[in-house]
Formats: structure tokens, sequence, C-alpha cells
């Protein structure tokens, strides 16, 4: 009688695998190396293998730092018998006895193709638009990034639209960049805030890392920067309500020990109803130290440097959440005046003048910006962090009025 493993909880929640009837099959997360490919972010990628000889049935796990377990306990080596269930990762899986349902999702793979989907460098990862990468269908490219491309992409399971960044394939380069990875970006994927982009998934597919959020349909603080940089009058209303709303995931970030300290305005997107949403919350914590962060450091610290917090250009100085408010208020500034509050086409002028120069006040580019918007964001960019509020929620009380009375 044929065998099967059957998914009953996980990513691939409801598929089954069909076993061999004499032989051995991998399981784990990786294309290149296992025949049963899971959608599963905590797999390794080769996580078991099951040897199926007669009538016997055997597991052995492959020194993975989480193990495999059967019925709840960890194994090495274990025989199966019927209705086991193995836990890989965050997928269980029961072992039966019967065929493979007709109609039912299958991932057959003895050895899978090499060229279901190309392998392409970090430059090139747009020509993977039409492909899948697990059950995401890639779509048009949304953006291109440092770390990778964004494309929008049609979950096939819950049939809705996505964003779903897919990671230069230089990551994870091993299993302590993994582990770092799934130890930071676990936690993100019970959070739940109205201006923090939700995190909806991650995995790894084709040898890909892909992080599935919401799709924010809109337009970036970049943007909005970029057109206002051209306009005699701009509403001083859309910077109160970005820093607003950013502070609000500022202050959510917080209370839950999470920092950004990366955020460019290409980093908030702002939803066709004005509201705006904070994103990449943690991503540079959870790629710190890995080939890929290496790789794109430098041209990453270029392309930030006009929102640097002071601290962050002294390489010795210590670093913590406050520059996040004062990258904030460099962010506010630049909505506000159409240009961010220190330019210069020198790098290192660039640093000394953050360090030790004063921005202009945005009145003198918008005459029509209240006194106590431009205090606040004059107050976020205090040369020294102690100088700044100390915390989100503290800008936030000192805002509310002003909103309250413009109806915000």
């Amino acid at each position: 009688m044929p065998r099967r493993l059957y998914v009953l909880e996980g990513a691939d929640q409801g598929r089954y695998f069909a076993l061999p009837e004499d032989g051995a099959v991998i399981i784990g997360s990786s294309e290149r190396h296992c025949d049963i490919v899971l959608n599963d972010l905590y797999a390794a990628r080769s996580h078991c293998e099951i040897a199926v000889h007669g009538d016997k049935a055997v597991v052995t796990d492959l020194s993975t730092p989480n193990g495999t377990l059967v019925n709840k306990q960890r194994i090495d080596r274990h025989e199966l018998a019927f209705n086991d269930v193995i836990r890989v990762g965050n997928t269980h899986l029961r072992y039966e006895e019967g065929e493979v349902p007709a109609g039912e999702v299958i991932q057959p793979r003895v050895r899978h193709d090499p060229d279901a989907i190309p392998e392409v460098s970090r430059e090139k990862l747009g020509k993977l638009s039409g492909y899948k990468l697990g059950h995401y269908e890639l779509g048009e490219v949304l953006g291109v990034g440092h770390l990778g491309t964004v494309f929008k992409a049609r979950d096939l399971k819950k049939d809705a639209d996505v964003a779903l960044k897919v990671l230069g394939p230089e990551f994870p380069a091993n299993d302590s960049e993994m582990n770092r990875f799934v130890q930071v970006v676990k936690p993100l994927l019970a959070a739940r805030h109205p201006h923090l982009v939700t995190v909806l998934g991650a995995g790894r597919s084709h040898n890909y890392m892909w992080i599935a959020r919401e799709l924010v349909v809109g337009e970036s603080a970049a943007e909005v920067i970029e057109r206002h940089r051209k306009q005699k009058r701009i509403d001083w209303r859309i910077g109160c309500r970005l820093a607003m709303h950013v502070g609000r995931a500022l202050d959510f970030a917080t209370r839950h020990h999470w920092s950004h300290l990366h955020l460019t305005p290409s980093d908030i997107l702002i939803s066709h109803d004005g509201t705006a949403k904070l994103n990449d919350l943690m991503m540079y914590k959870a790629l710190e130290g890995s080939s890929l962060f290496r790789a794109v450091q430098k041209t990453k610290e270029k392309a930030e440097l006009p929102w640097l917090a002071p601290e962050q250009t002294d390489p010795q100085a210590y670093v913590d959440d406050l520059a996040d408010l004062y990258r904030l208020g460099a962010i506010v500034y630049a909505v506000l005046t159409g240009r961010p509050p220190f330019e210069d086409d020198d790098a290192e002028r660039l640093r000394h003048r953050i360090r030790n120069e004063f921005p202009d006040k945005p009145t003198r580019y918008q005459k029509s910006i209240p006194i106590e918007l431009q205090a606040v964001v004059l107050r976020l960019m205090a040369k020294h962090p102690e100088e700044r509020y100390a915390n989100a929620a503290q800008m936030l009380a000192e805002l509310a009025a002003l909103a309250k009375a413009n109806g915000m």
C-alpha cells in the first residue's frame, strides 16, 4: 500500500507528499538539497530523512539545531508507525497509508528540475517576475532596494495581493545567519499596529529568502518629499500627520524593545487615505553581520547619509532608539520644506554639518508652519540624544493639542 505524509499544520497545511515505495527522501527548506520542500522559515535546509524499505519507514534527524520531533518527542532516529506526527520546524506532518488524493496539491520531487526558476544575482531579481515562490506568484516590481527586490505578489492560498520582498541570493550564507534572522523576525509575525506595515510571513523557496507583508497602495515619504521640492506652498498638515502616525509606530516599537535605526523616507509608506506606516522595522537587525549586510553596507550608508543622527556619524558613539526620533524629525523637516535639513555633495562635509551645524528653521521655507510643530521637529533633531524627547510618547503628547485644534 502506498505511503504518504499529510501536512496537519504549517504554511503547507492541507498538502500531501507521496513517499517512495523503496528509497529515501530528504525533507527541508532547500530546493537544491531536498526531495520534499517545505515553505517553513524554521525548517533547516536539510532537516530530516525518511527511508522506506519494505514495511519499515525510518525518520532520521540530520543534526539540526532545533531537532526533529515525533509525537512531540525529539528524536535522532525513529521507526515510524502509521499516524505518527513528525514536526519539522513549524510544520506538522502525519505519516499515513494511502494514495495521494486526486486533485490535492502535490509537490512532486524525486529530483527537482533546477531550471524551474532561474538563479539570478541580487541586481537581477526583477527577472523573477512571473514565477512562483512558495504559494506566491510574483507580479510587477514595486521597488528595488539594497537588500533585494519588492514585488506585488498574489497569495494563491488566500487569494489576496501582498508585497513580497525577495532578498539577495547570498542570504543566508550559513545556519548562523538563518538562526539570527528567525530569532529577530519571529516576534514581528504577531505584531499588529495601524501604523506599522504588517509582516504576514517569511520563508525560503528555490534558494530565495522572502518576506511577505501587507500591500500598501499609495506612495512613500521619499516621493512626497520629491513632490514638495517642486512646490511653493506645502500643506504643513501632511508633515504633522506623518509625525504623529510614525511616532505612534515608534512608540509601539519601543514598548516591545524594537528599533529601526536605518529609517529613511523610503521606509515610510503612505496609503491613499493619508495613513502613514513604518516599514522594515528590525530588518537590518535581522541581517546584521550577514554576508548580504556586508555586501550592501557601503551603498546603504551613502543613501542614508542625509538622515543620519549625529551620533551615527561617529563609529565610536553609542547609538540607541533615540536615533530613530532624530531621523523621524529629519524626515518630517523634509516633508515640510521639500529638502533635507542638511545637504552637501561631499560625504565628509555632510557628516560634519550633521554633527556640528544647526538646520535652518522650517518656517524660513514655509511660513505657514505652526510654531508648535516647528518646535517639535527641532527638538527631535537635537544634536545630543538627551536633549531630544525621551521617547515618542512625549512627542505625541506635545502634538496632541495642535492636532486636535486642526481636526487630525
